[in-house]
Order: C-alpha cells, then sequence, then structure tokens
C-alpha cells in the first residue's frame, strides 16, 4: 500500500492546476524506513537505518524509471541499490520517496509488501527490486 503525502498532494495539485509555475524536480531519493511512513510526515520524521554505511538513493523520474501500471499506479523499473551494511539495520517496514538525501519532504510512502530483517554482514547487500515500488493514488 502507497500513496502521497500531503506535501506530494500540493506537488502534484501544482503540476496539473499551474503547470506555468511548477518546476519537477530532477529525481526523487527512496528511504527505507523502520516504520510506515504517515502522509503528514516530512523527510526529517523517518526512521531510517543508523549506520554510516546507509544513505537514501537517488532515483530518476520520467519513463525510464518508471511504467504505468494500468490500474492508477506507477512501478518502478530500475533496481535501487543501497549496498552493504556495516550494521544492524533492523526490520524494515516502510519507504519513501523524498526531495533531498536527507531531511526534505517526502513526496510518496508505502510500506514493504514483506518486511526485511537486515543484518550486516558481506553477504546483505540491499537492493529495491524492479518492481517492488508501487506508487498509488489515494
Amino acid at each position: 500500500m502507497s500513496g502521497l503525502s500531503l506535501y506530494g498532494r500540493g506537488q502534484m495539485l501544482a503540476a496539473y492546476f499551474t503547470p506555468d509555475i511548477f518546476t519537477a524536480p530532477d529525481a526523487l531519493f527512496l528511504a527505507l524506513s523502520l516504520a510506515v511512513p504517515t502522509p503528514g510526515d516530512t523527510g526529517t520524521d523517518l526512521f531510517e537505518p543508523d549506520d554510516p554505511a546507509y544513505t537514501r538513493v537517488a532515483y530518476g523520474l520520467g519513463s525510464a524509471w518508471w511504467t504505468l501500471t494500468g490500474a492508477g499506479a506507477v512501478v518502478n523499473t530500475q533496481e535501487a541499490p543501497f549496498g552493504v551494511p556495516t550494521a544492524d539495520w533492523g526490520t524494515l517496514t516502510g519507504w519513501a520517496l523524498c526531495t533531498d538525501v536527507s531531511g526534505g519532504d517526502l513526496v510518496y510512502h508505502g510500506a514493504l509488501d514483506t518486511p526485511v530483517q537486515v543484518v550486516a554482514g558481506p553477504d546483505a547487500f540491499v537492493v529495491a527490486g524492479v518492481g517492488s515500488l508501487v506508487v498509488t493514488q489515494q
């Protein structure tokens, strides 16, 4: 389940109704979270992993990155690699698309279909796979 944040709703309205003054971002930043974000959250409200190896991943916009499902949603078409954790991340349950690599505004948010326990180790490469981010309008 995913949806627009309050900030994202304002941006979507601006894109449709005031496109002459709306500037779309070039990319968003994918964050992983230990709690499912809510519509009123900002990028600073997220409970992200506490590990120097963790950072949000820049994720592009446009048809090279997303495809329409035909069912009122878009799905990601590129992987988003987070790399190898050097500390345990805990159980990831949510994700968010934000406007900045840290803090910023939250645009879309969602719950992972299956929570993921991330334990540090050389084989613990973390990646959001193709089709794992489904963005819907609610």
